[in-house]
């Protein structure tokens, strides 16, 4: 029977999850006092995951969209998870892993997010939901020794985050489920602190996993560059952006490339509209 190196005094040692919420804290304050609507403009300005702009090469938007909330209630509710979970997984993964767990889930949220949501989006859930994945795989790989310390609550807070996620509209559930998805891998990557070396687990951390994600990443990031997609929702953002200028270039190269499609016509009346109430 597999044993399991952390005990409930450990878990009260104090780590980096807390400067994690302070610079979500200090963020969001930040852009609440610049605009405190948290508009499109405001939103994308600060690192939003915008696909057009990720296809147009600025793929920091794959990690900024961690530090960004739209409102008290998101700023409150991830970082109270990040506070609860946080705690638990640096203190038995160490610092290391707990950040490679941390941003390497967020970022597989933000990807999964762009493959699969054309929307812009924005919060620490897909990380958040990498902590979860990592707390799946510690139940799995030492069961009795986790639930004598947590018993079932954190996969039934799982089971709860995911159906609240299906049937609660403007979440990006599709960035929960990648975030879930990458904790899990790549927790059974990289193992507890302290565990014996295992070559399997290092070739499948430093090798396998980053060729796999910069492949899905590029092959992704190719398929939508120039696509009907990458013109419709440029424009759309553009125009909320109030960048009208910019929006009739992208709306007229859109239509020269895709002429068949009449959403370029939808766009062009709401421009319209969205000028003449301003």
């Amino acid at each position: 029977m597999k044993t399991i190196n952390f005990s409930i005094d450990e878990l009260k040692k104090r780590n980096i999850s807390e400067y994690l919420i302070g610079i979500n804290i200090v963020i969001f304050i930040i852009m609440f006092l610049i605009d405190p609507s948290f508009s499109t403009k405001t939103i994308v300005k600060f690192g939003a995951k915008v696909n057009f702009l990720i296809a147009d090469g600025e793929y920091y938007r794959f990690i900024t969209p961690m530090f960004l909330h739209l409102s008290f209630y998101h700023l409150g509710f991830n970082c109270l998870a990040i506070y609860i979970l946080g705690r638990d997984i640096e203190t038995i993964f160490g610092k290391k892993r707990f950040l490679g767990i941390y941003f390497f889930s967020g970022f597989i949220s933000s990807l999964a997010s762009f493959l699969f949501n054309a929307s812009i989006s924005a919060g620490a859930s897909g990380a958040v939901f990498g902590l979860l994945g990592s707390h799946i795989f510690l139940y799995f790989t030492f069961k009795e020794r986790y639930k004598k310390i947590y018993g079932n609550s954190f996969l039934v807070l799982i089971g709860i985050n995911l159906v609240f996620g299906f049937i609660s509209p403007n979440i990006d559930n599709v960035g929960h489920l990648g975030g879930l998805i990458a904790g899990i891998i790549v927790t059974y990557a990289v193992h507890i602190k302290n565990h014996p070396f295992d070559f399997k687990r290092q070739l499948i951390t430093f090798l396998v996993i980053p060729i796999i994600t910069l492949g899905i990443t590029f092959t992704g990031i190719s398929n939508y560059k120039d696509s009907i997609d990458y013109h419709i929702y440029k424009g759309l953002t553009l125009i909320r952006m109030e960048s009208y200028d910019q929006a009739k270039e992208a709306i007229d190269l859109g239509e020269s490339k895709y002429p068949q499609y009449s959403d370029f016509d939808y766009l062009r009346d709401y421009m319209s509209k969205q000028i003449n109430s301003n």
